[in-house]
């Protein structure tokens, strides 16, 4: 069985040796107010390290990957669909969890 635990530390160093500190928004809808008749709404911030590439030429479909998107290699706090990082939207999470016990990484795919 594979050391999963030992594999999630090294992903974690080399990440955080080629990336960057990656800080996303996340908007949560509010209760709802029957007096006004709006849902409010919160942000927080999820915070991890990253690294942000460029989809290749084979991976670009012009339908679920365009030109435009970019991919996050990220790891720490998990992301999710709708999250903002600057003026890009997480339209994809997936995450490489082999044991079932927490990501060791996420891949998502940031569309403007």
């Amino acid at each position: 069985m594979a050391n999963y635990a030992k594999l999630r530390q090294t992903a974690e160093r080399l990440i955080a040796a080629s990336g960057k500190a990656i800080t996303v928004i996340r908007t949560t809808d509010g209760a709802y107010d029957p007096v006004t008749g709006n849902t409010g709404a919160t942000t927080s911030n999820v915070s991890g390290v990253g690294v942000l590439l460029k989809y290749s030429n084979k991976e670009i479909n012009g339908t679920t990957i365009l030109g435009s998107d970019r991919k996050l290699i990220y790891s720490g706090e998990a992301l999710q669909v709708d999250d903002q990082y600057v003026n890009e939207r997480i339209v994809s999470v997936i995450p490489l969890d082999p044991d079932e016990t927490g990501a060791i990484i996420y891949t998502c795919q940031l569309r403007k």
